[in-house]
């Protein structure tokens, strides 16, 4: 984990309750990352940034680095602490995706792509 890392920084009230209303915010594709969970095998903490959980899963595909669902970033092991896929996908989607809807084409992608 970076030393600057959010994860590390003081928690406040305020915090919480960002989180909670980006959660709600990005509800369609949170509900997504929570179905996919159970299929990336066990799980284990990457990092913690802009409101975003990053997880490593040891089934994730390997054609992939790392894709991000709302609040949730997952990463292949490989990819797991390499600085320049977190960032990309935790501090590039991830804050994309709390902007107004459709900004990352995500509900397109979950529409078109991921649910059929």
């Amino acid at each position: 984990m970076p030393p600057e890392s959010n994860a590390m920084k003081k928690k406040t009230p305020c915090n919480g309750l960002i989180f909670v209303l980006l959660f709600l915010w990005q509800l369609p594709q949170n509900l997504v990352a929570l179905l996919v969970m159970p299929f990336l095998g066990p799980l284990s903490f990457v990092d913690y940034r802009h409101y975003c959980i990053g997880l490593a899963g040891t089934r994730f595909p390997k054609q992939a680095s790392g894709i991000s669902l709302g609040s949730f970033a997952f990463f292949h092991p490989d990819y797991a602490h390499d600085a320049h896929t977190i960032r990309h996908e935790m501090d590039g989607h991830t804050v994309a995706s709390t902007s107004l809807p459709g900004a990352e084409k995500k509900e397109m992608l979950l529409v078109v792509v991921v649910i059929p």
